[in-house]
C-alpha cells in the first residue's frame, strides 16, 4: 500500500503496479496452500503418527534415520527385519 499516494487518487499505472504486486504475492500464498493440501493429501495413511517423524513438519529425517516409526518398502519387498 506504500506505493499507493495518500494524498491523491493512484494513476492508471501505479495501480497497475500495485495491483500486480498483490496478484504475484496472492498466487505465491495460493500455490504454498495447493502444495500444502497435496502433502497433506499424501498424509493420509502415512502411518507416522508423530510430529517428530512427519516429512512435513520434519522434512530433514531421511525416514528416521534408521529409527523405528514408518518404514518404506519399495517393489513390495523388505528385509526381514522390516526396513527396505
Amino acid at each position: 500500500m506504500s506505493a499507493i499516494p495518500h494524498d491523491r487518487k493512484p494513476t492508471t499505472a501505479e495501480w497497475a503496479q500495485v495491483s500486480a504486486r498483490w496478484n504475484e504475492a496472492l498466487q505465491q500464498r495460493i500455490d504454498a496452500l495447493l502444495r500444502l493440501q497435496t502433502n497433506l493429501e499424501s498424509c493420509i495413511g502415512c502411518g507416522c503418527l508423530s510430529l517428530d517423524e512427519c516429512p512435513l513438519r520434519n522434512p530433514e529425517d531421511n525416514l528416521g534415520k534408521g529409527s523405528s516409526g514408518a518404514v518404506l518398502i519399495e517393489d513390495g519387498e523388505s528385509n526381514s527385519d522390516g526396513s527396505p
